[in-house]
């Protein structure tokens, strides 16, 4: 569905066929991006809907051991989109493919656990959240060289970073406990 931010009559832009695992705006507005299993026994895989023609497309192609393609997001200047693919056992790893689908290619090896990411403002470098040095962190890979940094934070159990295009400032969630 779709809502005006201000208020509105919401409007079905379509029905799935599973649950949903990330959604994502391309830069323009016209099209959205989210992962979806085609069948109950199917790995996830990225779907690309027109907004304009309502006309969906597998973007992603995970193989059939996989648990699949999840959380996809669209570069600032809409030619890519990142999502992290998760193996049926293990982690999960961060990919690129160009938003027509062709160029697909892998930017992290051997992550544990992946909860969320999202680009830097310059489109440069993927932010995520992974379970590394024993609990969730911020890190950064360069999605030229692959090059991974760690983001100093006082939080632990950090998740789902999310990047204003506009300035370049960073939001995550952090999960507390109660005792």
């Amino acid at each position: 569905y779709t809502i005006p931010a201000l208020g509105g009559t919401p409007r079905k832009l379509i029905d799935t066929r599973s649950v949903t695992l990330g959604i994502d705006w391309s830069p323009d507005g016209e099209a959205l991006v989210f992962a979806e299993r085609p069948a109950p026994d199917a790995p996830f895989h990225i779907v690309r809907l027109d907004l304009a023609t309502r006309d969906t497309t597998a973007i992603t192609q995970p193989p059939p051991a996989a648990m699949g393609d999840l959380t996809p997001r669209w570069s600032p200047d809409g030619s890519t989109i990142a999502f992290s693919r998760r193996a049926q056992v293990g982690g999960h790893d961060l990919h690129l493919i160009a938003a027509d689908g062709s160029d697909p290619r892998t930017i992290t090896q051997g992550e544990l656990s992946i909860r969320g990411l999202d680009w830097s403002a310059d489109g440069q470098r993927l932010v995520y959240a992974s379970y590394q040095g024993g609990t969730f962190g911020l890190w950064q890979v360069d999605v030229e060289s692959g090059d991974v940094a760690w983001l100093p934070t006082r939080a632990e159990r950090i998740y789902n970073p999310s990047v204003a295009v506009q300035t370049g400032d960073l939001v995550y969630e952090e999960l507390t406990y109660e005792k």
